[in-house]
């Protein structure tokens, strides 16, 4: 895993300035035979012409080991004008023309505008072994008209020995062609090599359009849309308006995570999540999400367990993201939707405790908190967890101590202070208690309690 920031390929693009030279060597510093080349790089024309008058005044036009040693800074012809980013651009239309076969001018046109604009990686173009080129169509599918459809393009594959996959584009569509394309390629790439079926890509509820393919679709175009793309844009504006709020924008640009605007997918808050965090996810690390499969517990009482969510398999889920990725609980906080991704979380971990029971591990000390407040105002230590008093003595010291511990805060507190053991369980968290489990999974009391759950 790569650590620390990392450069976005379509926000955080690089400004390439006209008449940049590159010099020979590819950057590397060679010692040799009494000849120290200059290291490759770049120089502007101004920086050109104070070099070059530098290694003049040192003799290079008259003495060859100095012109040598000048390297490509006096040999400049051996450099060249170079735009990198006209030249990826150049080599994604090549590519795009062998991987993304149009029929129709229309098609092609919307192929090679979509492809020029973004910064999808070239590797994203290359040929599949055993796999045929990707279909590019204006046309719906046979008998079918765009009218009325409200639908900007769709997906269909993957591709297998004998049929293409295919990618359909609504020219008509007013949510812009070249995003449409992009879009669908990003479907191609999660999908390109996964049954549509697959449980690890299509939603546990069967819902259509799904969550998690269209948070990784639209983190493509986030990613690979380029500078000036209509997603691209709100983000690139938030993060230079400062507080770096690179997610906020995902309440309004491609599916959105808005809370109205989900009802009509059929989408509930914790499948608004999954959509957040994984569009967030795969928007800053370029990695494409996966549902996590898992099945409901016996115990479980189903009905109150789906009631405001609480599918088993959106729950692993959103507990995989926000356990491993920073960007997905990020994003469900610029979203409002970090209370629902904590309640999936924490349903989760009751799951997790059901099925493998509750460990249980004492601490050494105890938090000292307010009778009135519930505040924690302090610790003492937990003298049941000291070595054994030997004589009673030995024991009305160490309770002493405690009280000692207690009567020192109690004063700035301002509250009477009491004791609280503080156990954890396997998860580091204060153990659950039938109350618990029963609110969040509606687990029946006499299954829990021989799992190591406490009354409350």
């Amino acid at each position: 895993m790569t650590v620390g920031p990392q450069r976005h390929p379509s926000r955080d693009r690089v400004t390439t300035h006209e008449h940049e030279y590159e010099l020979p060597y590819g950057g590397n510093q060679r010692e040799g035979q009494g000849i120290n080349f200059v290291p490759g790089g770049y120089y502007n024309d101004e920086d050109l012409k104070h070099s070059k008058e530098y290694w003049r005044s040192e003799g290079a036009d008259t003495d060859p080991k100095i012109k040598a040693e000048a390297g490509g800074v006096m040999n400049y012809a051996q450099g060249r004008l170079f735009d990198p980013e006209k030249h990826e651009a150049a080599q994604r239309q090549k590519l795009g023309r062998e991987r993304f076969f149009a029929l129709d001018p229309a098609a092609e046109q919307i192929r090679s505008k979509a492809l020029q604009s973004s910064t999808i990686p070239t590797s994203h173009l290359q040929d599949r072994p055993g796999r045929l080129f990707t279909d590019v169509q204006t046309h719906n599918e046979a008998g079918r008209s765009w009218e009325g459809s409200g639908t900007a393009g769709w997906y269909r594959g993957p591709a297998t020995s004998s049929t293409p996959d295919v990618i359909a584009i609504n020219p008509a569509s007013g949510h812009g062609t070249d995003t449409t394309f992009i879009h669908e390629a990003g479907h191609r790439r999660h999908l390109g090599e996964t049954s549509w079926d697959s449980e690890y890509v299509s939603s546990p509820k069967g819902l259509h359009p799904d969550p998690l393919k269209e948070g990784v679709a639209d983190a493509y175009v986030d990613r690979y849309g380029g500078h000036g793309n209509t997603q691209v844009r709100p983000m690139r504006e938030d993060v230079e308006a400062g507080g770096g709020q690179k997610f906020t924008s995902y309440q309004f640009t491609g599916y959105s995570s808005d809370k109205e605007r989900a009802k009509s997918f059929g989408w509930n808050e914790d499948d608004r999540a999954v959509y957040a965090a994984t569009r967030g996810h795969a928007s800053e690390t370029g990695e494409q999400a996966l549902y996590v499969p898992r099945g409901r517990d016996v115990r479980e009482q189903q009905g109150l367990a789906d009631y405001g969510g609480g599918n088993p398999t959106t729950d692993a889920t959103l507990h995989h993201l926000l356990s491993t990725s920073p960007h997905a609980a990020q994003a469900l906080r610029q979203t409002g939707l970090k209370d629902v991704g904590a309640r999936a979380f924490r349903r989760h971990r009751d799951r997790e405790l059901l099925s493998s029971g509750q460990a249980v591990q004492g601490s050494l000390f105890n938090e000292l908190r307010g009778v009135s407040s519930g505040k924690v105002h302090g610790y003492t230590p937990n003298i049941d967890a000291m070595p054994e008093a030997k004589t009673d003595e030995e024991f009305e010291a160490k309770f002493e101590g405690m009280h000692k511990d207690i009567d020192r805060l109690e004063g700035p507190a301002g509250e009477m202070l009491w004791p609280e053991h503080m156990s954890l369980n396997q998860f580091g968290e204060k153990p659950r208690t039938q109350a618990d489990l029963a609110n969040s999974l509606g687990v029946a009391r006499h299954h829990s309690s021989k799992l190591g759950f406490p009354e409350r």
